[in-house]
């Protein structure tokens, strides 16, 4: 084997070592955001459910017209909208559920004599501030 074979076969050696090398750091490169990506997935899954666990509740309380918004019924004609909507109900406070932070507001309501349609929206965040859901939704009761 001559001197110059030499050098092409360790030149050939070297180029195939950096293609493995950088395909196995491609994988791991899309391994570990892969499992950012699921981790993130999972905390916005939690914070959706704790939105959707509250908006539940303030459509029952909206069904007793006894919704609350600070003291007041929200249908008082004293309330202005958006207004906070009081999520002490029944006894128990809705504002933290788990690792979230819940706040909802009444973003309008209308009464057309036949028909209440209620406006609502629902936030919950994480207690870290990374992870946020809101949902809205109008209710129409008789």
């Amino acid at each position: 084997m001559g001197k110059n074979e030499k050098g092409i076969a360790l030149l050939a050696t070297l180029m195939l070592g950096v293609i493995a090398v950088a395909i196995v750091g491609g994988f791991l490169y899309v391994l570990t955001r892969e499992t950012t990506v699921s981790k993130q997935e999972r905390f916005y899954t939690s914070a959706l459910e704790a939105a959707k666990g509250v908006a539940f509740v303030i459509i029952e309380e909206i069904q007793n017209q006894s919704l609350k918004c600070g003291s007041v019924s929200c249908t008082d004609p004293s309330v202005t909208y958006p207004a906070n909507i009081n999520l002490n109900i029944q006894g128990k406070n809705y504002s933290e559920i788990g690792n979230f932070n819940i706040s909802a507001q009444l973003i309008s309501y209308r009464d057309t004599g036949i028909y209440k349609y209620y406006s609502v929206k629902v936030i919950s965040t994480s207690n870290t501030g990374k992870t946020r859901a809101e949902i809205s939704f109008v209710v129409q009761i008789e």
